[in-house]
């Protein structure tokens, strides 16, 4: 997720080959202090290498919850920025309110959820919302999302970072784009797209 930021900021490839459009990115990050966030940043930068403008990425390590402000944060930061194209939440549970009692936890997570994918859809900005998966993984990469699927339901496109013995892929389903499992080694602190899974 870093890497992305980094790449959009810039205007450069995320994780090495992928070319990106340059924008406004807003990072928020509520698991880790500054000195760690520095230091990730410092490690996608090649040794050698000036530090990148990093002018066009806003960051933050606290945040209003979903049902206490945090759509109307957004907006201010949007309109705050020529062009925002990226905001990225590390992680999701963090603004995540109660669910609702009369409600089971699939209509809860997608009640919860789909005010933030109508703000991403009505302003075109890519939403990239980190969550964690269940030990011991699943048939269908999907089913291994900690919480109900109503995740993933109300998601435009969900991916997902699994290991197994034959390293890292990256699992990508969604409304809008083909179904597709990419491996993606990870080497010196950098993501790269090795190919096909």
């Amino acid at each position: 997720a870093i890497d992305w930021a980094v790449a959009v900021a810039t205007g450069g490839f995320a994780m090495g080959s992928v070319p990106v459009e340059q924008g406004d990115v807003l990072y928020i990050d509520m698991e880790n202090g500054e000195r760690r966030i520095q230091g990730r940043i410092k490690r996608l930068v090649p040794e050698g290498d000036s530090p990148p403008d990093l002018s066009r990425l806003d960051w933050c390590t606290d945040v209003l919850m979903l049902n206490e402000g945090f759509i109307d944060a957004l907006e201010d930061w949007r309109t705050s920025v020529p062009a925002p194209r990226l905001v990225v939440i590390d992680v999701l549970q963090r603004i995540k309110p109660v669910g609702a009692k009369a409600r089971n936890s699939y209509e809860n997570d997608y009640a919860i959820f789909s005010e933030l994918q109508s703000w991403a859809t009505q302003n075109g900005i890519a939403v990239l919302a980190l969550h964690h998966t269940r030990k011991g993984g699943a048939d269908d990469p999907l089913e291994a999302l900690t919480g109900s699927n109503g995740l993933s339901a109300v998601a435009d496109t969900t991916l997902v970072l699994d290991r197994d013995g034959n390293g890292m892929t990256l699992y990508v389903r969604g409304r809008d784009v083909e179904e597709k499992a990419t491996a993606i080694p990870f080497t010196a602190g950098l993501w790269s797209v090795q190919g096909e899974a």
